[in-house]
């Protein structure tokens, strides 16, 4: 779909958008096309169980086209990463905040629908905690995440990234992700 009109249909559905992204680039074509087949279940369980939101699996010129229209001031952050899993990171955060809605990896099921969900939780903004269990903590993922469009969150969040772009050159591939732009930042 052309970004003008996706953009458009987007901002139409008042939060009520599950977001997904699939750059169908990594490790290769083939293999990403592979590895999305596996995944179907996954896909259909969030378009099943919500049949009133608008469902978007979002690719890689989508994702540009997004940070590049309406985030200018963050592109050269974000052609800048090593990583495509930092854009894929990153980008979700520029979603949510312009959209609003719902963000969960491609390898999350969904259990129940999401009316059900807001309805009984109203606040604008949530994220997952997950344990972490080296420190005996509690550590905060972006892998599913729910907001209201143009939550403050989002934006002081933009000004972290911008801070913490560069990381120490000893740090291993999964740390440089994790602190630029992955739970740790």
């Amino acid at each position: 779909m052309d970004f003008d009109k996706l953009d458009t249909e987007l901002l139409k559905r008042k939060n009520k958008i599950i977001h997904q992204i699939w750059f169908g680039i990594i490790p290769n074509k083939t293999e990403a096309a592979k590895a999305l087949k596996s995944l179907q279940k996954y896909h259909n369980s969030w378009k099943n169980k919500n049949p009133t939101w608008l469902h978007v699996i979002w690719d890689f010129d989508q994702c540009r086209a997004l940070v590049k229209k309406y985030y200018p001031q963050h592109l050269e952050l974000y052609d800048g990463y090593k990583y495509h899993i930092q854009r894929c990171d990153v980008v979700r955060y520029f979603m949510l905040h312009r959209y609003g809605g719902l963000y969960a990896d491609m390898d999350y099921y969904c259990n129940r629908d999401w009316d059900t969900v807001t309805a009984k939780y109203t606040d604008t903004l949530y994220l997952v905690e997950t344990p972490n269990k080296l420190y005996n903590d509690i550590h905060i993922s972006n892998s599913l995440m729910y907001s209201k469009s143009g939550h403050k969150f989002w934006s002081k969040l933009f000004i972290e990234l911008e801070l913490r772009k560069r990381t120490p050159l000893y740090y291993s591939r999964h740390l440089t992700i994790m602190f630029t732009t992955g739970p740790g930042i």
